[in-house]
């Protein structure tokens, strides 16, 4: 997951060529208007297959307005847009389902406040990772969960050097806490597989009692991808050519477990822009520059636990200091002649 993130890049996109085409770049644009409508603006990058075939991790129906350029030979970026009308609309738009796209939610605030009116917009980046039976804290600490947030999204300088080599150290578990999950998925299909060839040599008590060294020598071949090697690897751990009878059997259900282990889009790469009205005031975004934040780097841990973005902004209503400049015009004028006819009332 965090270890060697290069290098996990590189084997899912090998790997998933057959599911996932090539790995896309993926940036996000959402312009919030002052009336609470949005435009939502999507640009893929990838090769030809990935663009033509559509296999995004973001729903992108006819509704959308579409443009495909060539960047190069075997590059292309797909550019759509669609104007929401409210949150509302993106929330029944970008619901998702689980284990096939990416999921969002959305809120929008507007406050009145006669000068000035302030927006707040979030966007959850809900998580997305596909399997999570055995609970994160089994692996990391809540203090290590945090402090992936603050050195890896936010980008948080270390304070000593000791602090860097604790991070480091945690990488590990968090890899192995996501190899954990997939196996206890698999280990789940290949019971079922177990009972229904029913064979005396092979029993689910044995089985069951061989959990953790069937884990042990899953784990490297579950952090390349390659699942399909275990039913290999239960049979030599178990010393039972039945173990493969039972995977066999299991086969769809193994193929699902691997179709939606590539559906962790961590071959992709993701840039998310909003835009406000009026100038930023507040914002999570590191990256600022005048009403357009930018966050990067956060895909990872809004694939685990989920991320969100929120911005907030202030719009001078220069109707309303227009009109109050009147009013204390209109109020200074009443009250000069006011005060200009008492004055001639007061004279013999």
């Amino acid at each position: 997951m965090i270890t060697n993130r290069s290098t996990m890049v590189l084997a899912v996109c090998l790997i998933g060529l057959t599911i996932f085409p090539a790995c896309l770049d993926i940036e996000t644009t959402s312009t919030v208007n002052s009336n609470g409508s949005i435009l939502r603006t999507v640009t893929f990058e990838g090769d030809s297959t990935s663009i033509y075939r559509g296999d995004f991790p973001a729903p992108i129906d006819s509704s959308w307005d579409k443009n495909i350029q060539k960047l190069g030979d075997r590059d292309f970026r797909l550019t759509a847009s669609r104007l929401f009308n409210n949150v509302e609309e993106m929330n029944e738009s970008f619901g998702g389902t689980s284990g096939k796209t990416l999921r969002y939610h959305f809120q929008f605030e507007r406050n009145f406040q006669w000068f000035f009116t302030t927006y707040r917009f979030e966007e959850e980046n809900m998580k997305y990772v596909q399997f999570d039976s055995i609970p994160l804290t089994d692996y990391v600490s809540p203090s290590e969960i945090e402090s992936w947030k603050r050195h890896e999204v936010d980008k948080e300088p270390f304070p000593t050097k000791g602090d860097s080599l604790a991070w480091i150290s945690a990488e590990p578990r968090f890899q192995q806490w996501e190899s954990r999950n997939t196996f206890e998925r698999i280990f789940g299909v290949f019971l079922d597989g177990v009972r229904a060839i029913h064979n005396p040599s092979l029993t689910l008590s044995s089985v069951i009692a061989s959990k953790d060294t069937l884990f042990r020598a899953s784990e490297q071949s579950l952090e390349l991808g390659n699942i399909d090697t275990l039913g290999v690897i239960f049979s030599g751990v178990l010393r039972n050519p039945q173990a493969v009878k039972a995977w066999r059997l299991k086969a769809e259900a193994i193929r699902q477990i691997k179709e939606r282990r590539y559906l962790n889009f961590a071959e992709d790469t993701f840039v998310t822009n909003v835009i406000m009205p009026g100038l930023i005031v507040a914002s999570n975004a590191r990256t600022i520059e005048g009403n357009k934040a930018t966050w990067r780097d956060f895909s990872d841990y809004a694939r685990i636990l989920g991320y969100t973005m929120w911005v907030e902004s202030r719009q001078v209503n220069w109707w309303a200091v227009i009109l109050t400049g009147i009013i204390v015009l209109l109020l200074a004028a009443l009250l000069v002649a006011f005060a200009f006819r008492r004055r001639r009332l007061a004279l013999p």
